[in-house]
């Protein structure tokens, strides 16, 4: 590669990673900050008191139901923080988890998904109902939790753990700061660290982009995954979203599907029904072992979140081959 080539090659990943950075942030920040503030004043807490008798229905009790709030809004760190301080017993914690990995921080995560021409609430409804499902079965999956593995309520890690932002997590502003300038503060200083993870990690990703486009191996890789994507009528574009997203999180995949949404590389069909997998099933090297702190270990959290993937996938394609039936039958009436 020349000098010259160097150069608009590094412009381009320059120009690709700030771009998708602009989008996301634009988002997120506002977001972020709003609902550190209402954390921070206590409405997140109130709101868990006023839905302990519905969330009762499908096993989570008041003090739980105040950590699942947290978790829904702030992200998962925030809801460990939570339990922890709660004092929640492996058994209130297991349906909380349950719940949670299918939905937490969903007021950010949806504003994302609309930027990747999503409709945000359905995204955010459909991992709710994943949620309250997988909630319900928890005394069916409790054998396979391994609960109070880990340790429960007070567990040191997990204090520490609410002010960590790592994939699909939001640092979350500490209840126990007071007053409108020091929650400010706060929350700024945890922001700067979920973004810079943010930057960390899709530096590397969009520099990879560019190098496989400009290598020509992404064209290769899509028309070589183009038969499984088809399978649920995806293009081979959608490949490296939706590995991004199964491996580092929601966020990491949206950035990447943005991206390429953006570009005309995806359509909205894909779009949604990408968030709607990676809703179900996302950054499973992580989320379904950090909960080891609250007593609840990955025996029941990571095979149900495949499950929830593989059956999203399984309906898709149902979907696609009676929409196929539908258009040959009408082809053949309209011919006869």
């Amino acid at each position: 590669m020349t000098r010259d080539g160097a150069g608009a090659f590094l412009r381009g990943w320059w120009g690709r990673l700030t771009h998708t950075l602009a989008v996301l942030l634009r988002v997120m920040v506002p977001i972020f900050l709003l609902i550190s503030l209402l954390e921070a004043s206590g409405w997140i807490e109130e709101a868990g008191r006023w839905l302990g008798a519905p969330l009762a229905l499908v096993g989570i009790g008041p003090r739980a139901a105040i950590a699942l709030l947290v978790g829904a809004f702030a992200g998962l760190y925030a809801a460990i923080g939570s339990m922890a301080s709660l004092g929640l017993t492996p058994a209130e914690a297991l349906p909380v988890a349950l719940f949670l990995q299918f939905a937490h921080a969903l007021p950010m995560e949806a504003a994302v998904a609309h930027q990747g021409g999503v409709s945000g609430w359905r995204h955010a409804a459909a991992r709710v109902a994943m949620g309250v499902v997988a909630a319900a079965a928890a005394p069916l999956l409790a054998p396979l939790a391994r609960l109070g593995e880990g340790g429960a309520a007070g567990d040191v890690a997990a204090t520490e753990a609410a002010g960590v932002a790592t994939a699909g997590a939001v640092a979350p502003a500490t209840p126990a700061v007071q007053g409108f300038g020091p929650v400010l503060l706060h929350s700024l200083g945890a922001l700067g660290e979920t973004l810079l993870l943010l930057v960390a990690i899709l530096a590397p990703l969009t520099l990879l982009i560019q190098l496989l486009e400009h290598s020509g191996w992404l064209e290769r890789w899509s028309i070589a995954t183009t038969p499984w994507m088809r399978r649920v009528g995806w293009t081979g574009e959608a490949a490296f979203p939706l590995l991004t997203g199964l491996f580092l999180g929601l966020i990491y995949g949206a950035g990447v599907m943005i991206e390429r949404f953006q570009r005309g590389k995806l359509n909205r069909r894909e779009g949604w029904e990408l968030f709607l997998f990676l809703g179900a099933c996302h950054s499973i090297l992580e989320d379904p072992f950090i909960f080891t702190v609250s007593g609840v270990g990955p025996g029941a959290l990571l095979p149900t979140r495949i499950l929830a993937g593989l059956l999203v996938l399984l309906g898709l394609g149902w979907k696609r081959r009676g929409q196929s039936r539908s258009a040959a039958g009408y082809a053949q009436v309209s011919g006869g």
